[in-house]
């Protein structure tokens, strides 16, 4: 509530998530890999940010206003595990976004994950890639990243499949 109160022009609010294993045991946490403004970021920017450095909000860890989702839509529900990622970006091209790095939520990480499983995770990240990749809102630069990630998402899914077959 108190980055709701700083910062009431975000429609979307997150907060920083522990990482914990299968023994309740802390071994990281989410934003410590990403370089973010601090606890504010304009619209526009956000959409730009999780297109450069992939998905710095864990879905678990948000709160978005009514009038963001009125405003934007429902997630797209072709996507099995990008619908979030492709939801933040439409929402940072609508709204500012607001956070604490203070951790309020935890995501168990372990070997069963479905998302360590799904073999279309990288399909669906260049789905969302080519969504973007020609929208009004989208800087040159980012559209420069989303062509080199996606350049390295096809190259390891190719290594995946040589070391498969090997």
């Amino acid at each position: 509530m108190e980055v709701t109160r700083a910062h009431p022009t975000a429609g979307l609010v997150f907060c920083n998530t522990h990482y914990i294993n299968e023994r309740d045991e802390i071994i990281g946490n989410h934003l410590a890999r990403f370089s973010l403004p601090e606890s504010f970021i304009p619209k526009g920017t956000a959409s730009d940010l999780l297109l450069q450095l992939g998905c710095y909000i864990d879905s678990e860890a948000c709160f978005i206003k009514r009038d963001t989702v009125r405003s934007i839509g429902a997630q797209d529900e072709s996507l099995v595990y990008s619908c979030d990622y492709e939801y933040f970006i439409r929402a940072g091209l609508a709204v500012d976004f607001a956070y604490t790095s203070e951790i309020l939520s935890a995501w168990r990480i372990h070997e069963e994950q479905a998302t360590k499983k799904y073999r279309k995770v990288r399909y669906e990240a260049r789905a969302v890639f080519r969504r973007y990749f020609k929208r009004k809102g989208v800087s040159l630069w980012t559209k420069a990243i989303i062509a080199k990630n996606m350049l390295k998402s096809y190259a390891g899914e190719i290594l995946d499949d040589f070391r498969q077959r090997a």
